[in-house]
């Protein structure tokens, strides 16, 4: 269990039988309250008490000024007692768990250990070397913090950096890889002069060495977005372009009988949902840069644009 403590004035005038706290009991272990909801307008309200819902609410009450809370007359009989006593606040303790196995809505949860303990197993099956000898104990943090925050470091290069290395030619395949999938969904219309009001955004491309699922092998990826920023003109807002995704118990469902059978589970970019979201309800039009025209003239074999 994990503790947090609050504290609660007692104002006279706004004296309520509980500080305002609104209470029900745990519906997974006996004799103890949970803490719902802070009554507006109370000495606990949400004016005493900053960010409660982030912070303390769904957490289990322990005590008031000392006493153990099991239930709701323990808060009142507390209460009454601190008035009694003449205190002008009360120290109330919350405590929650470090790690559940469902959450307060019955979603299943994973904790960091347990991770750890995932990651472990998928470095068993990669490398065929086991680093968790004792069984009956927690295995040790796989990696230090240096070398998570070094993972999570993605790296991402601009054009100017790639220019006159090896691996320009990669992006550049890349580059034309995606504009060829914009192509192929009826994305690009015919290039058309600038006119007074038209909202044309220019492209922004970001280059960056993504692993492959299948091969494991770093690849070049080149990804090519409009600047919609406010300084490149009115913001135009596209649709959602959320795909479906399982519920949370089928997904960790999915996890588990993957582990136990020792399977192997790979993940893929959706690569269609804008064709499948619809237009904007103002054109979209995007300014012709130097990878766009290269693409349009040597790849697509069309006349040089004009303007």
């Amino acid at each position: 269990m994990q503790t947090t403590s609050e504290i609660v004035y007692i104002e006279r005038g706004l004296l309520h039988s509980t500080l305002g706290l609104v209470v029900q009991p745990h519906h997974d272990i006996q004799d103890t309250v949970e803490l719902v909801e802070l009554q507006v307008g109370s000495s606990a309200s949400h004016k005493s008490i900053h960010a409660w819902k982030s912070h303390i609410r769904g957490t289990i009450i322990t005590e008031i000024e000392g006493y153990a809370i099991r239930s709701r007359d323990d808060i009142i009989a507390a209460i009454i007692n601190a008035n009694h006593n003449r205190k002008r606040n009360v120290k109330i303790i919350c405590a929650s768990h470090k790690g559940f196995a469902m959450s307060g809505q019955g979603v299943p949860t994973l904790q960091t250990d347990q991770l750890n303990v995932i990651a472990h197993h998928i470095h068993t099956m990669t490398t065929q070397q086991d680093l968790w000898e004792d069984k009956t104990d927690w295995p040790v943090q796989l990696d230090s913090q240096e070398s998570i925050d070094l993972q999570m470091k993605i790296s991402k290069l601009t054009c100017c950096c790639l220019q006159g290395t090896d691996e320009r030619e990669q992006f550049h395949k890349s580059e034309w890889k995606q504009l060829n999938r914009c192509d192929k969904v009826e994305m690009f219309g015919t290039p058309i002069r600038y006119q007074e009001g038209m909202i044309a955004l220019p492209w922004v491309w970001t280059y960056i060495f993504k692993e492959n699922g299948l091969t494991d092998d770093a690849e070049a990826n080149s990804c090519g977005t409009c600047n919609g920023g406010l300084r490149c003109g009115e913001v135009v807002t596209l649709a959602e372009t959320y795909t479906s995704c399982v519920e949370q118990p089928i997904h960790r469902l999915t996890w588990t009988l993957s582990a136990a059978l020792n399977l192997t589970v790979r993940g893929y970019d959706v690569g269609n949902v804008f064709a499948e979201a619809p237009a904007p309800e103002k054109p979209l039009c995007t300014m012709m840069d130097d990878q766009f025209n290269e693409w349009w003239t040597e790849h697509l074999r069309c006349d040089p644009v004009p303007f």
